[in-house]
């Protein structure tokens, strides 16, 4: 895509601990095992190591979130 000359935007959903394990408890018919077992790992990996435009979802309800992505992407009319 980058030699293409395709735009690229890569943007990390992130939520507190608390907030993940009760959205991971929320999803029907899925084992979550894994999630919860590597949840530590990821959010420190998310904190650092992992580039992209952060944005906060604690408070956010999905549509919330995809509107503020549009906002923030650079396809939005601005």
């Amino acid at each position: 895509m980058i030699q293409d000359k395709i735009p690229l935007e890569h943007y990390i959903l992130l939520a507190d601990k608390t907030t993940i394990l009760e959205r991971l408890d929320n999803r029907v018919n899925e084992d979550n095992i894994w999630a919860k077992r590597h949840l530590d790992v990821c959010l420190k990996a998310f904190e650092s190591h992992i580039p992209g435009q952060r944005l906060n979802t604690d408070s956010l309800k999905p549509e919330d979130v995809a509107k503020e992505i549009l906002m923030l992407s650079e396809f939005a009319e601005k």
